[in-house]
């Protein structure tokens, strides 16, 4: 049986590293943007074509998901 507390924390605990990586080739990049298809800082549009959803969005239904299981 899994523990979607663990899951839900391992998640945010890579999404907060994730932060911390450098970005400097997409930075040198940003004057491309015109030219791509999904900009690299898309937002909106971005998260319109995104397949994965949010680790936020994750976390609330592992949350959802633990509350189910302590009632269950």
């Amino acid at each position: 049986e899994g523990n979607p507390s663990k899951l839900a924390s391992a998640l945010l605990k890579i999404d907060n590293r994730i932060d911390r990586v450098p970005d400097e080739d997409l930075r040198d990049q940003a004057e491309m943007n015109a030219f791509f298809i999904i900009p690299i800082k898309a937002g909106f549009v971005g998260r319109l074509f995104s397949t994965h959803p949010t680790t936020e969005k994750r976390v609330e239904r592992l949350r959802a998901l633990e509350k189910e299981l302590e009632t269950a």
